[in-house]
């Protein structure tokens, strides 16, 4: 029996928990499982999914704001319950067995939904975000809260109330795309500096641009290895401010690459969708964000066998192992990572090593095929209960 799972989407703009969701929804047991989406119209989500053969709902979710506006706060419960009751008649339309919310924002709708139309209902949780009172609500009402790490699963616990219904289901990336490819190395370099040289370091950064990212620690950390060395290495940041709420912070850090010692030797090249590439024209990743959930850069880089350099916090340290797949460092420590960077960059036959280690522990652990497994498993399952939450 074909069960149908209805996935909720709070936005159709590509960021880690939509790249994510295009890739293992294609690894689901269709033998099992037939999902539908929805998720906001006019979007690059959407529009994946469909060329994939998935059928997807352009449902309007509301975005929510933090505002004390009291005629805000009473359009957006307006159009939230306008749109919890349109979720449930798609559930109720669709012959929905279970609903997944796919963010934090999308189970503000899906909960509800889910408890209207009596079906059990899955919580992705991808954040460290303080909830407060709207987690634990949140938590009381999902049946499920799938956490993509063992520090947001600690993160939600937080708000537990009764049963602990937390799971750790690691995110996933499809490995064999991560694969050597010379030609296309030398290609990837070209795209970002179209002079480089062989020999340049090429010393790579990506993530969306919101401060808590770090990006401007990775540019004290490229100013001190400029300074420090002769003009060794080339520095890039791949990423860009996916839903414009940071315009100041990405202006900041363009006008800290136009001058100074980065002049020329660093780059801001904006937001690429083939990571593959990215990963291959580097030669260290570095990730200094110290409140990183997950950080699927990360297991992108090991699969593409490069060393990473990042924090001893957060997901970081569930994905790095220290001296075998890369380096962690203190939080804020400038000197730390850069020592890292510098002895990776004079020492290939190191670089090489960790690199193949990183490759190894990414195809054994980070396969989004996996994911595929474990979620079909999650959606059978509460599928087959859902008999239980129906009214």
């Amino acid at each position: 029996m074909r069960h149908r799972v209805l996935i909720v989407n709070h936005t159709a703009v590509m960021g880690g928990a939509e790249v994510g969701l295009a890739e293992w929804i294609r690894f689901l047991d269709r033998d099992r499982i037939c999902p539908v989406v929805a998720a906001p119209a006019a979007g690059p989500l959407n529009a994946r999914l469909r060329s994939g053969g998935d059928r997807v709902f352009d449902q309007p979710l509301i975005r929510v704001q933090r505002t004390w506006n009291p005629l805000r706060l009473t359009a957006m419960g307006a159009q939230g319950l306008r749109q919890v009751a349109a979720l449930r008649r798609l559930a109720e339309q669709e012959d929905i067995r279970v609903l997944h919310a796919n963010s934090n924002k999308a189970n503000l709708i899906a909960a509800p939904a889910a408890q209207l139309a009596g079906l059990p209902c899955i919580w992705h949780v991808r954040d460290l975000v303080p909830l407060g009172r709207i987690g634990r609500w949140l938590y009381r009402r999902s049946t499920v809260i799938v956490a993509v790490s063992k520090s947001v699963a600690d993160h939600i616990q937080q708000y537990r109330n009764g049963r602990d219904r937390v799971r750790v289901i690691v995110n996933g990336i499809d490995v064999m795309r991560f694969t050597e490819n010379a030609a296309a190395r030398a290609a990837a370099r070209r795209s970002f500096f179209p002079c480089i040289e062989d020999d340049i370091m090429l010393i790579g950064m990506t993530g969306n641009l919101a401060p808590w990212k770090r990006h401007a620690l990775f540019l004290d950390i490229a100013e001190k290895l400029v300074r420090e060395k002769d003009d060794n290495f080339r520095f890039v940041i791949v990423g860009d401010d996916r839903f414009g709420d940071h315009p100041e912070y990405e202006r900041s850090l363009r006008r800290r690459i136009c001058e100074g010692p980065l002049k020329g030797r660093a780059l801001l090249a904006g937001y690429r969708e083939d990571m593959p590439d990215v990963m291959r024209a580097l030669d260290i990743l570095v990730h200094p964000a110290d409140r990183e959930p997950f950080g699927r850069v990360m297991v992108e880089a090991m699969a593409a066998a490069k060393p990473v350099v990042a924090v001893n916090a957060g997901g970081a340290r569930e994905i790095v192992v220290d001296g075998v797949t890369g380096y962690l460092t203190m939080p804020n420590d400038v000197a730390g990572m850069a020592d890292a960077v510098r002895s990776l960059a004079g020492d290939t036959a190191l670089r090489r090593q960790l690199g193949e280690a990183g490759r190894q522990r990414a195809v054994r652990d980070f396969d989004v095929r996996r994911v595929g497994v474990l979620m079909t498993d999650l959606y059978e399952e509460l599928a087959c209960e859902s008999r239980h939450y129906r009214h």
